[in-house]
């Protein structure tokens, strides 16, 4: 999916049919990648994400009739496994699962809204190009619904950038940092770990995601005004 997604973000404006299918072919994993709708309909390349929705649509309705069954049911039964899928893995979901908010009005209304956030902050900074809301949602997307550890090669886009030495709030040392601290918390020696110095690691890995979230959500504001000539 990542790779696909690379793919999508590498077409020019023009290369829709093209974009469309990466995009289509990321969106098998939809809590990984869709947020990546956002920079192609903020720059007005919604024929890609058309395309991507009515493949998607065409291979529902072919598999519908392979195994016989209606496609609206088969959507409702797959939207219905996601009340099973909680796993929080320092997303805002661990929190909600903390709270016992799972599979409650709260719980829904604190996913949701937190996207509402993710996309209006998007909305509103859109003229800070391509690189940096994909650089932002790279990490939205690890916040705001569940996943797995493997997950979180969605960092790579942001790594690469500040690599490549891409203007930053933060010096890349600060960067560095917090993706060892994350890294860390991470691995099954301190993922799976009872001791207290596990523990540490674990919220200093909640910690480093949350700061992660804030700069690249303060570069994306960054940008966008630096673009726009605004202090």
């Amino acid at each position: 999916a990542l790779l696909a997604l690379d793919l999508c973000w590498r077409t020019r404006p023009g290369q829709e049919a093209a974009a469309g299918c990466w995009l289509a072919l990321a969106l098998v994993k939809p809590s990984f990648a869709l947020l990546f709708v956002l920079p192609l309909l903020f720059t007005g390349r919604w024929r890609a994400v058309a395309l991507a929705g009515c493949l998607h649509v065409a291979a529902i309705l072919a598999l519908a009739v392979q195994v016989r069954a209606s496609p609206v049911a088969m959507l409702s039964d797959w939207l219905g496994i996601a009340k099973y899928m909680l796993q929080g893995e320092y997303s805002i979901q661990e929190f909600i699962n903390r709270a016992g908010w799972d599979n409650t009005l709260a719980g829904s209304f604190c996913t949701n809204g937190f996207l509402g956030l993710i996309v209006a902050w998007s909305w509103w900074h859109r003229r800070a190009g391509a690189e940096r809301l994909v650089a932002f949602l790279c990490v939205a997307s690890l916040t705001w619904t569940y996943h797995e550890r493997y997950d979180y090669v969605l960092l790579l886009p942001l790594a690469l950038q500040v690599a490549q030495g891409v203007r930053m709030p933060v010096r890349a040392i600060g960067w560095k940092l917090i993706f060892v601290v994350l890294g860390l918390s991470i691995t099954d020696l301190v993922y799976a770990s009872d001791t207290d110095w596990a523990w540490v690691i674990r919220w200093s890995g909640r910690a480093a995601l949350a700061a992660l979230f804030a700069l690249t959500a303060w570069s994306v504001r960054l940008e966008a005004c630096r673009r726009d000539g605004r202090p």
